[in-house]
């Protein structure tokens, strides 16, 4: 059965440099591309405090049981911003692309959010139709 690809685009404007390029898909292999070397197991991290007002209003969202809007862009920021440097580290050891990328998300009692993205990088071609 043939996975389905997904390819993280969203940040290619605001990746800088040729970074931007770096492909990065949560599948083991690159529909339309051929492996021709694995490189190492990359790791980012982004670790972002919450802050006195974003935990108010987290408990206000609490108390009347609705979505917390500011954990959540939190969240996305930091997601954002691991997958950022997760493309510039692949571009510093000289990949082309990351293949088979997961996600931790923790938080703490010390009101923190973080974010690891680790994932495969790998070198690729693309196939000759």
């Amino acid at each position: 059965m043939p996975y389905q690809q997904h390819f993280d685009t969203t940040l290619e404007t605001e990746t800088r440099g040729d970074a931007g390029r770096i492909l990065v898909t949560t599948t083991p292999a690159l529909e339309g591309y051929h492996i021709t070397k694995y490189i190492e197991i990359i790791a980012e991290e982004t670790i972002l405090g919450t802050g006195f007002f974003s935990e108010l209003a987290t408990w206000a969202a609490d108390l009347l049981g609705i979505e917390s809007k500011t954990i959540a862009w939190k969240t996305r920021t930091a997601r954002e911003s691991s997958l950022r440097k997760l493309r510039e580290r692949a571009l510093e050891i000289g990949a082309d692309a990351v293949i088979g990328t997961s996600f931790a998300y923790s938080s703490n009692s010390r009101r923190m959010v973080s974010v690891i993205v680790t994932g495969t990088a790998v070198n690729v071609v693309p196939v000759s139709a």
